[in-house]
């Protein structure tokens, strides 16, 4: 919960959240691979800003497979 002054007011919307399809997807990947969702949020973040993960790299891939979300 946010209080009227909190700098999350300020924040932009999500332009994606999971849907339900979607999100059964991640735990199902998930638990296959033992993993857990804080897990991988932070393993992404830490490649992304070690430049070992670039983001233009996988959104032309996942645009070439057809699998990027419209903005």
């Amino acid at each position: 919960m946010t209080t009227p002054e909190s700098p999350r007011n300020t924040w932009p919307q999500r332009k994606v959240r999971l849907d339900d399809q979607r999100w059964k997807q991640v735990r199902i990947k998930l638990a296959q691979d033992e993993e857990n969702w804080q897990g991988v949020v932070e393993l992404l973040v830490q490649g992304w800003l070690s430049g070992d993960v670039l983001l233009s790299d996988v959104r032309a891939h996942l645009k070439e497979r057809g699998l990027l979300l419209p903005e």
